[in-house]
């Protein structure tokens, strides 16, 4: 081969480029910029996922609250204790009440008051007998520090019965009534007669009422939103947690509890000590001292009639569990 062939095979050798691998600028910022969008969509989906769940976990624990709220309200309902007084009797002995009126001008009831039975003191108080009076009343406050306005609910309990006739409800400011709870949105009661009719209100010592306990209450609570004011409340776009309680113990006759006049007593062989007290007599005269629920519990598992026991002699006193009261002696 000649140097000149030799040279120009060398030179097409040499010659041939070498290819190298790289990204331009531009497909760098392309990158860049969909990564940014992914992690901003990832981000924008865990920050709606964050306040879906919070909002969950608060409507969650608002609706806890508002249940709660009902529980205590319908077992202090259930347990509703009323006489049925005779014409003749003056209105002032014994006067139970139940009464259910609205004071902050709400639709319904916003506070209650009645006597109910099967209490059970958690303290030495003296109390010796389970029926208190018990007072639910709505307040208006204001979250000082938050700057919010609400209603709470407070829950008196009287553990002695009344000498007289009292239609007054604790204060706002009363130490002695517990706060069941704040931050309401509003709070109503609604009552049922007979009929099956529907009221806003309720007094056992008007005379249309007189000796009457509503068949059922209905009960409304609603929590408040945050931010929220009571006054703003829309019932159509608010969340109100109902319940409806029917109140399984009817009005109790005094008549039930007064002494039958002395021939029919005479008829049954009973009471036949002139002048001695019956056991009718006495009760009527302990009153909330003695539970006579429980001695009509002892009277049928001893298989005594009870309505024939108030004519007995008190020496007589056949509930043996339970003794004389003290105001018989």
């Amino acid at each position: 081969m000649s140097r000149s062939a030799e040279k120009h095979s060398h030179g097409s050798t040499g010659s041939t480029p070498i290819s190298r691998g790289g990204f331009t600028l531009l497909e760098v910022l392309a990158a860049v910029a969909l990564t940014a969008l992914v992690i901003a969509t990832a981000l924008g989906f865990q920050m709606q996922l964050s306040s879906a769940v919070l909002i969950a976990a608060d409507r969650t624990e608002k609706a806890r609250h508002a249940v709660a709220i009902l529980d205590r309200v319908a077992r202090d309902l259930e347990s509703t204790v009323l006489l049925q007084k005779p014409p003749e009797m003056d209105p002032l002995d014994h006067p139970w009440i139940f009464l259910g009126e609205s004071d902050l001008g709400l639709e319904g009831s916003d506070r209650i008051k009645f006597v109910r039975g099967g209490y059970r003191t958690r303290s030495d108080e003296g109390h010796s007998s389970d029926l208190v009076m018990v007072t639910y009343t709505l307040h208006d406050s204001l979250n000082e520090e938050e700057e919010e306005r609400g209603y709470e609910l407070r829950r008196r309990i009287f553990p002695r019965l009344p000498d007289a006739l009292d239609r007054s409800f604790p204060e706002a400011d009363d130490e002695r009534a517990f706060l069941l709870a704040d931050g309401l949105a509003y709070f109503a009661l609604y009552f049922y007669d007979e009929t099956g009719g529907e009221v806003a209100d309720w007094d056992s010592s008007l005379i249309a009422r007189s000796g009457q306990l509503p068949i059922s209450v209905r009960i409304e609570v609603a929590m408040l939103a945050e931010g929220e004011d009571p006054d703003d409340f829309d019932p159509e776009k608010s969340t109100i947690y109902t319940r409806r309680v029917v109140l399984p113990l009817r009005p109790i006759e005094m008549a039930l509890l007064l002494p039958r006049v002395e021939d029919e007593a005479n008829e049954d062989g009973l009471g036949e000590e002139a002048g001695a007290m019956t056991i009718g007599e006495c009760l009527a005269l302990a009153g909330a001292e003695i539970d006579q629920s429980l001695l009509q519990v002892l009277a049928v598992e001893a298989g005594i009639d009870f309505a024939a026991t108030l004519q007995m002699n008190i020496d007589d006193w056949p509930f043996a569990p339970s003794p004389v009261p003290e105001a018989c002696h």
